[in-house]
C-alpha cells in the first residue's frame, strides 16, 4: 500500500467534475467517465495521453506517493494530515493552462508562496511515516537532476521539493508542441479561461496494491477560511 497527499477540489465542485471527466476517471467513486470530445484531438489519443494521470486521479501533488515506514499505519498518517490541515485557512488559487517539463498542466498564477510553504510543511510533517528508499530507487529517481535535487531525493525521497516544488494539475502526458497547443486550446474551452481552485483541504489518497488506481481515502479540511 502507498499513500499520497494531494490538493483536490471538493467532489461537488465544477473543477472536480471537469477535471475528472477530462481524465476519464472519478477517484472518489473509482469509476470511469466519458471524456469530453475535443476539437483536434481524437478520442483514442486523449485516452492514451491521460491514461497515466487518470490512475492517480484529478489532483495537484502536495506530498508524492510513499510506502509506510515500519511501525506506521494509515490511521497515524490521517491524524498527522488532519493536524497539519487544521493549521491552515482556505485560500483561492487562480489557475491557467500551461506546460511543465513538456506536460500540459493547469498551473497557478498566484499564491505560489503559500502553496510551497504548505507542501514543505507536509514533507517535513510526514517524514516519520515514510519508508526509506533503497539506493537503487534513489538513483533512479535522482537520475539526470542537479546536485541539489539529488540531495533532496536522497534525504526526502523526491527531487521536486522545497524551492523546486511546482504546484500543478496534470492534463496529459508529454507530447509534441503542436499537440500541446491543441490540448491547451481544448483545455481552455473545457475548464474556462481562468479557472479558480479553492484550496480548503488536504486529500489523502491510497494505492491499495501496486499499480492499482489511486482513490480518495479521506479529505482533511483546513481549520478556517479567508
Amino acid at each position: 500500500m502507498r499513500l499520497a497527499i494531494y490538493a483536490t477540489p471538493g467532489a461537488d465542485t465544477v473543477l472536480w467534475r471537469r477535471g475528472s471527466a477530462w481524465l476519464g476517471r472519478d477517484a472518489v467513486s473509482d469509476t470511469p467517465l466519458e471524456q469530453p470530445a475535443l476539437t483536434g484531438v481524437a478520442p483514442h489519443r486523449l485516452a492514451a495521453l491521460t491514461g497515466a494521470a487518470a490512475r492517480y486521479g484529478w489532483h495537484a501533488t502536495v506530498r508524492p506517493p510513499f510506502a509506510l515506514a515500519t511501525g506506521a499505519d494509515a490511521r497515524a498518517v490521517l491524524d498527522a494530515v488532519a493536524g497539519l490541515a487544521a493549521r491552515y485557512a482556505a485560500f483561492d488559487v487562480p489557475l491557467e493552462v500551461g506546460e511543465l517539463a513538456g506536460f500540459p498542466v493547469l498551473r497557478p498564477t498566484g499564491a505560489e508562496a503559500e502553496l510551497a510553504e504548505l507542501a514543505a510543511a507536509a514533507t517535513v510533517t510526514l517524514a516519520p511515516f515514510v519508508a526509506p528508499l533503497d539506493d537503487a530507487e534513489i538513483g533512479r529517481r535522482a537520475a539526470g537532476f542537479d546536485r541539489r535535487r539529488q540531495t533532496l531525493t536522497a534525504r526526502w525521497g523526491y527531487p521536486h521539493l522545497f524551492e523546486h516544488y511546482r504546484f500543478h494539475f496534470t492534463l496529459a502526458a508529454p507530447c509534441a508542441a503542436d499537440e500541446r497547443a491543441r490540448l491547451a486550446e481544448a483545455a481552455r474551452r473545457h475548464f474556462g479561461a481562468a479557472p479558480l481552485f479553492r484550496f480548503d483541504a488536504l486529500s489523502v489518497f491510497v494505492e491499495p496494491v501496486p499499480d492499482a488506481p489511486f482513490r480518495l481515502l479521506a479529505r482533511c479540511p483546513f481549520g478556517g477560511g479567508r
